[in-house]
């Protein structure tokens, strides 16, 4: 279980938000709509958490009845799951009652524990653990929703398919394009997952390749394009085969990144020499030469396989190296 972000009930949102970004010193990165639950939820990042302002939107939503009753403050705590039905099953064998909708509870064996969880923010399926079961603290348990991440926008091309993630129209956080391609898989590097923690900080534009070939025309005419045009972004390329459409929109496109990060937990090294004037780091799982001209960060295979939690790594590797270009 790992912290994924702290929720707090507000009465007042607009004064919420000019207190916590005045306290961050950012602005919320995404700004959401809970139906079921009648919640406006606004996102900060706090350096590696997220902190989640929580506002009623009716009479009728646990967060104003929370603060009717309790006044503003802290809500939840958020913890991430890699198996949400496992994780209730777990819990509830050992004392906890679980809530997502209804209470189960330890003894209630009517239901399979493959029905748990209900539809949160964020693209997050969750539940809760009763508050009287955990010091007066309400936990929730969240996982990945099938649906995935909810792009702002998105466009299909010829050569693939361009989705939007992260921003807002109060916060216009640095661009970042993410390249895969599918001709080479890069299920193991987790890319729904690094789009999540790395939304918060960067505007993702993540062009996922039909093959190699990028149809370099209909990405640079592409209006969900048309914000990453200029100078000051990163380039991020998952895979070997992702490498070289980045080279073919920088000489094609007027992106031209501040850093480039290309990971390939196969390869020893880069297919070639950096392009010069732009800050490049190489991410692999293998030793690699010293003459290659790109600095290297070697992590060990554990750190970019999906089912040990160390990928983690990758995520601070991605924004140390952007933070030590001074931005």
């Amino acid at each position: 279980m790992r912290l994924e972000h702290i929720g707090i009930a507000v009465g007042n949102i607009d004064d919420a938000v000019d207190t916590y970004s005045r306290l961050l010193e950012n602005l919320p990165y995404k700004v959401e709509r809970v139906e079921s639950e009648q919640v406006d939820t606004h996102f900060l990042w706090a350096d590696g958490v997220k902190i989640e302002l929580l506002a009623a939107t009716s009479d009728d939503s646990v967060i104003h009845k929370f603060i009717q009753k309790r006044g503003e403050g802290l809500h939840h705590l958020a913890f991430s799951v890699d198996d949400l039905s496992e994780t209730a099953e777990r819990l509830s064998r050992a004392g906890f009652r679980i809530i997502d909708g209804e209470t189960l509870g330890t003894d209630n064996t009517a239901r399979s524990y493959e029905t748990v969880g209900k539809d949160g923010a964020d693209g997050k399926s969750i539940f809760f653990l009763h508050p009287k079961d955990t010091h007066g603290v309400l936990i929730e348990c969240c996982s990945r929703s099938h649906s995935g991440l909810t792009p702002r926008e998105s466009a299909t091309i010829p050569c693939g398919k361009i989705l939007l993630y992260g921003g807002s129209e109060e916060h216009d956080n640095p661009p970042l394009l993410l390249l895969t391609a599918a001709a080479e898989p890069v299920e193991a590097l987790q890319t729904a997952e690094i789009i999540s923690r790395l939304e918060p900080t960067y505007r993702v534009y993540h062009l996922d390749l039909k093959e190699e070939n990028v149809d370099v025309i209909s990405v640079v005419n592409n209006d969900v394009m048309s914000g990453i045009r200029g100078t000051g972004g990163m380039l991020l390329t998952l895979g070997i085969s992702a490498f070289y459409p980045g080279q073919a929109l920088m000489d094609a496109f007027d992106f031209v990144p501040r850093s480039w990060i290309h990971v390939d937990p196969d390869t020893s090294t880069p297919p070639s020499p950096p392009p010069p004037d732009i800050r490049c780091l190489f991410v692999t799982s293998k030793s690699s030469d010293a003459e290659i001209g790109w600095p290297v960060s070697v992590l060990p295979r554990a750190a970019i396989n999906p089912q040990i939690p160390t990928r983690d790594a990758l995520i601070p590797v991605f924004l140390a190296f952007w933070d030590s270009q001074g931005q």
